[in-house]
């Protein structure tokens, strides 16, 4: 049985009011509170690691601590940018192992194969959580996915689901992940978990794409929202470098968009996504351009776009964001009676997508009137990508980077 308590605080600035505050929350005194096995899981924002707050409280726990920095969050129904939140996770029955891969810079396939292969030397986990650096010219968010299915799997399945996100704050820099009380801007964490873990996935973009559904590459997919007619080809690319388009350099595509000069400025197209289908075997996903450097001749884009690879261009407006998270989590309550955690991760982009159009943190007040209609606690923080199993084949996990994409985890008892 799997218990989880939510603490936050505002304070950012005083460590011992901030200590008080978290510990009062989260009631340690109390020996009935903690189980056998414990870990909890930070958000927050930058100012907590600057100020020492985030390694102050660390210091304080008896468990270990690990997570990621987010632009914004609403951890209970507390919402802001400014917080910080610890979700405790602690059981009986299900172990909980975190591990720091060695530095990803120049060899993020080992430093996640070498940390799995650590995390499983006693048996297979039964769920693993990632946390990485945001460093999508570097390392994009599948470069960490494909190492874990390799490791795990067979390269694109694995029978291991893997969630998480790519840390990252509102200003696109300090791109840390956070274990013990440090922070770490070139490693990535981990966390493995053994035992009857009842969890599962749901995904608010791509209808039909079920992660829990083993049929789900054999049905048809269509997006939640109107696709461009502007679908392409990719004629040449390497990983999330993308070189060519129909067979015409990707700069024309982009010219063809109308968005050849934006698309040279970092992040200006997080808010125009779109659907990609790897040719895999495996349900489209959402992907998206990060920056087109004119020098390189190639568009960077946050996730890996194969050679063969079709895609469309994907409209993410205000409504249709708001209208597929509220699909998915009354899915979700609907489907989850013994809920114990409502956890998700959505890309920073949708978050900007809303705020363009004077909407800003509305998917977040969603997110908290939908499921504090249940018992279970909840937490939304927004950050650099989603990693998610976006279907399944048979029994194996697709797991999968993902951007601007709603996505979440339920852990039930």
């Amino acid at each position: 049985m799997l218990k989880t308590i939510i603490a936050s605080t505002r304070e950012c600035d005083n460590a011992e009011d901030a200590i008080e505050e978290i510990l009062s929350q989260l009631n340690l005194e109390n020996p009935d509170t903690l189980k056998k096995n414990t870990v909890g899981i930070v958000s927050l924002y930058w100012d907590f690691v600057e100020t020492g707050v985030y390694k102050a409280v660390c210091e304080k726990l008896p468990f270990d601590v690990l997570g990621s920095v987010n632009s914004t969050q609403s951890a209970n129904g507390e919402s802001d940018d400014v917080i910080f939140s610890i979700t405790v996770l602690t059981s009986d029955d299900i172990c909980f192992r975190t591990i720091l891969t060695s530095s990803v810079l120049d060899g993020a396939e080992k430093a996640v194969s070498d940390a799995y292969i650590e995390g499983s030397k006693d048996g297979r986990p039964s769920l693993v959580f990632l946390y990485a650096p945001y460093l999508v010219s570097k390392n994009c968010g599948d470069t960490y996915v494909r190492a874990f299915n390799t490791v795990s799997g067979n390269g694109i399945v694995s029978p291991v689901p893997l969630f998480g996100t790519m840390s990252m704050a509102n200003d696109y820099y300090h791109s840390v992940v956070l274990a013990g009380g440090e922070h770490y801007s070139e490693q990535a964490v981990m966390l493995f978990f053994y035992g009857d873990v009842k969890a599962k996935f749901y995904i608010g973009t791509v209808m039909g794409a079920d992660p829990n559904d083993g049929q789900a590459a054999k049905k048809p997919h269509r997006a939640s929202s109107s696709l461009f007619a502007l679908s392409a080809t990719v004629t040449a690319s390497e990983e999330n470098r993308l070189i060519e388009v129909n067979g015409r350099p990707v700069a024309d595509y982009l010219s063809d968009l109308g968005m050849l000069e934006l698309s040279k400025k970092m992040f200006a197209m997080v808010g125009l996504p779109f659907l990609v289908d790897l040719g895999d075997g495996t349900p489209p996903s959402l992907n998206y351009f990060s920056q087109y450097f004119e020098e390189e001749k190639y568009a960077v884009c946050g996730g890996d776009i194969h050679t063969g690879s079709t895609f469309s261009m994907y409209i993410n407006d205000g409504d249709s964001i708001v209208e597929m998270s509220r699909r998915t989590l009354d899915r979700a309550v609907a489907e989850n009676p013994d809920a114990e955690l409502y956890l998700s991760y959505p890309c920073i982009g949708r978050e900007l997508t809303l705020g363009s159009v004077n909407r800003s943190g509305e998917e977040k007040v969603l997110f908290d009137e939908i499921v504090s209609k249940t018992s279970a606690n909840r937490i939304i923080a927004y950050s650099g990508g989603e990693i998610c199993p976006v279907g399944k084949i048979g029994d194996n996990y697709a797991n999968r980077f993902q951007g601007i994409t709603f996505t979440l985890i339920v852990l039930s008892n």
